[in-house]
């Protein structure tokens, strides 16, 4: 229970963080300035329209992954055990990092562009590379977020966002 919590105060969180910076945020903000007004609280609002939507479904079915965790290989375990001892980051990339997060358990991947497929299967690629199996990929778990500069490129094209890695 802690866990999905947890997963969710992060989504939350991430969902603030791209509100907060969000294109219209910042023209009010711009605007205030060049008419050498203080800001005030009718100037800056968040913006109530994210720039990426976050498919529910996949969402949800990360959460019970997390909650409810499926036994890995051996093999999977091995390498998930060498992984969990790397310094992070992992590996950094112009397209995506990775990070192994203790608690809760979890490899979190930040997307760096908007080729969010290409970016995934660079990803995969790279776990599996180290030994993990598309099984293990799936079961560890790993998620999927866009960094705010992505997200904002991405404002007005229609997208739902799986947070899961493909085929998961």
């Amino acid at each position: 229970m802690n866990r999905k919590i947890l997963i969710i105060c992060i989504i939350i969180v991430l969902s603030f963080i791209l509100l907060l910076f969000s294109k219209p945020s910042q023209i009010k903000q711009k605007n205030a300035i060049q008419t050498h007004n203080k800001p005030s609280i009718s100037t800056i609002q968040p913006n109530d329209n994210p720039p990426v939507e976050y498919n529910v479904e996949q969402t949800k079915k990360m959460l019970d992954l997390v909650d409810h965790r499926r036994p890995l290989s051996s093999m999977d375990k091995q390498t998930r055990d060498k992984l969990v001892k790397l310094k992070n980051p992992l590996i950094d990339t112009t397209n995506f990092g990775i990070e192994y997060v203790s608690e809760p358990d979890e490899f979190m991947v930040e997307i760096r562009t908007i080729n969010i497929k290409t970016a995934k299967d660079e990803t995969i690629a790279w776990f599996q590379k180290k030994g993990l199996s598309q099984e293990g990929i799936c079961h560890l778990p790993i998620v999927f977020y866009l960094n705010s500069d992505t997200a904002q490129n991405l404002r007005g094209i229609p997208l739902k966002f799986d947070p899961l890695p493909l085929g998961c």
